[in-house]
């Protein structure tokens, strides 16, 4: 779930921020395997567009990076039964 996707511009250049909440499910057992919400922020390098948008990528690269390794290793643990 998609918790903020914000970009702050109160303080110059700017920077980001991305919160997001991922729940991993058992669907066959219906059952919740883990959850844990990640946090992402970044700078802008300039008072524009075009920087908001690299740090928006450079800030969601490292979410979804963080996110993959924690699926992995949720995923290679064994399920509690």
């Amino acid at each position: 779930r998609l918790e903020e996707f914000y970009h702050n511009v109160a303080d110059k250049p700017g920077s980001v921020r991305i919160e997001v909440t991922a729940v991993l499910v058992d669907p066959a057992e219906r059952t919740l395997i883990a959850r844990r919400r990640f946090v992402q922020d970044a700078p802008a390098t300039g008072e524009n567009a075009p920087a908001a948008v690299a740090a928006f990528n450079q800030a969601i690269t490292a979410l979804l990076d963080e996110m993959s390794a924690w699926i992995e290793s949720a995923a290679a643990k064994p399920a509690a039964r």
